[in-house]
């Protein structure tokens, strides 16, 4: 009997799943494809078309000319010839997902990378991935791209490139280049409802490096590690998160969480990330933009360097509202245990908002418990209206806020048991 039954009316997308006898079968459309290693045969079958690996399942779809693919995948073990690798730039959209939402399968890439994806400098290209209800785990490239490389290298403006990663769990990626969750040159990057764990980047972004416009949303990046963005690193064009929580991230210089040179984040969550030297959570280049909103920072910390336990900003323009900043922390002589400021120029004449913020039992061993701003930064008004400072301490000067020039304008906020040398 065979297992699966053709129906080319049906849509794009699979239909119905049909208990029978303890068998699936599926009702596909054209331009599906199911993977399944329990069928025998080395090559294909048809009507529906059904193949033991997604490279396969990619090779006959390309070769029927089809757009707008999908490729269903059973849940099963799949090991490190099962992870596609290199190929084709997908035509339309390829959509690569689990035949049953509630039970992922598992691609255990084993030192391989799961897609590496080229797109070459010819034509007007239009290319969706959606990646969607699989697991991922201990793929590794040599250079950028640990389980995902995406390369557009000098593509006309008018492509529209996207990659979407949805309802995926991701770990033990390895990149010894940049991103060792993925790395995207050219495709817009979303990742909603994943989780992202112990990946790790010899170079730039434990998790993602991106620059191209990037949006995540409810998603989770817990102890993953780069020299430098433990979590993401996003460059050139904006970054948005939403509902995101940054766990226990780790570089070994700069942003325990994320560098960017335009980062919103909304309703976010760091806790205990750390960085050795600037930024246990966000690092703001220079000239870099950021807006930060109700959003909490816990426990992250600065193991020996410059500071800023949550936040160093680096002469950025960042604005921030209704956050929490609480239990962070600066070792050895650091500065600024939630923020530290070093130059004005991306502000407004010198005018920094720090209003509606709560800044709660930070700490600094060097100056500045809550905000430190480095001298010679000139403040013309420090707007601190319905700002908290409680608990604040530092080991040298200002257990609240330091800075070497006093402001023109002090708009004062409330100062509770903040203590320091002084």
């Amino acid at each position: 009997m065979n297992r699966y039954n053709n129906n080319s009316t049906s849509v794009w997308m699979v239909l119905a799943f049909i208990l029978l006898l303890n068998e699936v079968t599926y009702t596909c459309a054209a331009n599906t494809c199911v993977v399944d290693k329990s069928i025998t045969s080395s090559e294909c079958q048809t009507n529906p078309l059904i193949c033991t690996s997604i490279s396969l399942c990619l090779k006959q779809l390309i070769k029927q000319g089809q757009l707008n693919n999908t490729v269903l995948v059973t849940p099963d073990q799949y090991n490190q010839l099962d992870c596609p690798g290199s190929v084709p730039v997908p035509l339309g959209s390829l959509t690569i997902t689990s035949t049953s939402p509630s039970d992922n399968p598992i691609f255990d890439c084993n030192n391989s990378t799961f897609i590496v994806i080229n797109v070459t400098p010819t034509g007007n290209q239009q290319s969706t991935i959606i990646l969607d209800s699989i697991t991922i785990t201990s793929g590794t490239n040599e250079q950028d791209g640990g389980c995902i490389q995406l390369n557009n290298d000098n593509m006309p403006s008018s492509n529209i490139l996207d990659i979407t990663v949805s309802n995926c769990n991701v770990s033990f990626c390895k990149s010894y280049g940049n991103g060792g969750f993925m790395a995207s040159f050219g495709y817009n990057v979303t990742i909603v409802n994943t989780t992202v764990t112990n990946c790790t980047s010899a170079q730039s972004a434990g998790v993602l490096l991106s620059i191209t416009p990037t949006m995540l949303i409810n998603s989770v990046f817990e102890k993953n590690h780069a020299h430098n963005a433990g979590g993401v690193f996003s460059g050139m064009t904006q970054m948005s998160a939403i509902n995101c929580t940054f766990d226990s991230n780790s570089a070994f210089v700069y942003g325990g969480a994320a560098i960017g040179l335009s980062m919103q984040f909304n309703q976010c969550t760091f806790m205990s990330n750390s960085a050795d030297f600037a930024g246990g959570a966000l690092y703001m280049p220079d000239g870099s933009y950021g807006v930060v909103s109700n959003s909490s920072f816990m426990d992250n910390q600065i193991n020996a360097g410059d500071g800023g336990g949550a936040i160093f900003s680096n002469n950025s323009r960042l604005h921030l509202y209704n956050n929490i900043f609480s239990g962070n922390y600066v070792a050895e002589d650091g500065d600024g245990g939630a923020i530290y400021v070093m130059g004005e120029g991306g502000y407004q004449n010198g005018n920094f908002d720090f209003s509606t913020n709560q800044f709660l039992d930070n700490m600094a061993n060097g100056n500045g418990g809550a905000i430190y701003f480095r001298p010679h930064v000139s403040i013309n008004i420090l707007n601190l209206t319905g700002a908290l400072f409680i608990d604040n301490q530092a080991g040298q000067y200002g257990g609240g806020i330091y800075f070497n020039s006093y402001p023109k304008q002090v708009n004062q906020g409330l100062f509770e048991y903040c203590s320091s040398k002084e």
